[in-house]
């Protein structure tokens, strides 16, 4: 028999048993549905945080006094995006001060080093306050580190003593009214000009809800600095070289605090971002080896279909071979039969798992009564490796579950499947 003909006798017992294949079709769909939805969910998931993930910037680097026990936190209203709050064990610590800092920055593999303290103060501005974290940084290193983008006005420069720039929550969303370029807000009891506006970050490391002042006018804001750091922001020449660079800074901080075992905290978003996305692998891995159970139903569905299309049609196999069909025609024609099934199963499966995919994404915020903003935004990602390999795994499933009824019917004899009732 000739590929047209196998391919067009296919079709007619198809279409003629129309209830029986559609049903069997359906076990396909649901299974190749659910491995590309479950499937499509983590990737989507996945890339969301790596995008989130992605501000940490793989060449930058954290070092706190003390040993660190937590490195991020999401607010508890999920009013806003995470922040980064570095919970540390200071007892016994020798603190983090300038001097370090700029024995770091004469180290081999460093573009930047950005000292910070970190203090939580309340801002008034027209008679509102809350409390906000404010960042007193070195202008320019902090410039090189973090790259921030302004939605208006300018950046912090050295001469800048009794200015600030502020995040864009802090700006548009904290007070009841808008706080503009040039107004003044009150810090810690001490007046200061805003002279800039952050553009909104929202990920681990936003500065949306942050009040950014000059290192150098730290006196003028308080009365109890002593030199010692919150934390210093590094960023390495090659993201390559992090680990090396790593390596060189504890060894120079052991040095300069005298002691041999640590009592600081590097913390490297390289490993971090390593970390989750071989986590959410996993988790994607995990979610698409459960829908792949119901495959192996879709699997059953079409062998018993096959047996029971074997049963019924023994005497128009006997027909065929009687007048020359041979049995590698019958075992294609069976074999056909089951993988285009299976193809238009996992064609149609493609489609309902991508538009579930979809509908979970959207839903999600809605369920858990999360605003939009706060959301981790995810958004469908569309993976041609997972949807050629879902359609590859429904035809080679096809093939497979029919093999043994295609065996069965092309081993029958010729003049006892003529005489079957």
């Amino acid at each position: 028999m000739k590929p047209g003909d196998v391919i067009n006798l296919t079709l007619k017992n198809i279409l003629y048993r129309k209830t029986r294949s559609w049903l069997t079709i359906l076990g396909i769909i649901i299974g190749i549905a659910a491995v590309v939805g479950l499937m499509g969910l983590g990737d989507a998931i996945q890339e969301s945080i790596e995008v989130q993930l992605g501000g940490l910037g793989g060449d930058k680097l954290i070092i706190t006094p003390g040993l660190s026990q937590q490195a991020f936190s999401r607010r508890a209203d999920f009013q806003g995006p995470p922040r980064t709050t570095i919970t540390t064990d200071t007892s016994g610590a020798e603190p983090l001060t300038e001097d370090d800092a700029i024995a770091i920055s004469r180290l081999t593999n460093i573009y930047a080093v950005a000292p910070m303290v970190q203090r939580s103060y309340e801002v008034e501005f027209r008679s509102e306050y809350s409390t906000l974290t404010t960042q007193f940084v070195d202008p320019l290193s902090t410039e090189l580190v973090e790259e921030p983008t302004i939605l208006d006005g300018r950046w912090l420069s050295n001469s800048d003593k009794t200015s600030c720039v502020i995040g864009y929550n802090v700006a548009k969303e904290l007070y009841a009214n808008e706080i503009r370029v040039g107004e003044r807000i009150s810090v810690n009891e001490k007046s200061c000009r805003v002279i800039g506006i952050l553009e909104k970050e929202g990920g681990f490391t936003g500065m949306d809800d942050y009040v950014i002042i000059n290192l150098g006018s730290i006196d003028s804001f308080t009365d109890d600095y002593d030199d010692e750091l919150s934390l210093i922001n590094i960023k390495v020449e090659d993201t390559d070289r992090v680990n090396e660079a790593e390596e060189s800074i504890t060894n120079l901080l052991l040095r300069l605090h005298n002691t041999k075992e640590e009592d600081f905290t590097i913390l490297s978003f390289a490993s971090i971002q390593e970390s989750v996305s071989s986590i959410t692998s996993l988790i994607t891995a995990f979610l698409g080896g459960i829908a792949a159970i119901s495959l192996v139903v879709g699997a059953i569905g079409i062998s018993n279909t096959m047996l029971t299309s074997v049963l019924e049609r023994t005497r128009e196999i006997g027909i065929l071979k009687a007048i020359g069909a041979k049995k590698k025609d019958v075992l294609t024609m069976f074999i056909a039969e089951s993988s285009i099934m299976s193809f238009i199963g996992g064609l149609i499966g493609l489609l309902v798992g991508l538009g579930l995919a979809q509908l979970i994404i959207t839903l999600l915020p809605i369920a858990f009564n999360v605003p939009r903003e706060a959301s981790m935004n995810l958004q469908l990602v569309i993976n041609p490796l997972l949807l050629g390999g879902a359609l590859t795994i429904s035809v080679v499933i096809g093939m497979l579950s029919g093999f043994l009824p295609a065996k069965k019917a092309a081993e029958l004899n010729p003049i006892e499947a003529i005489w079957y009732e």
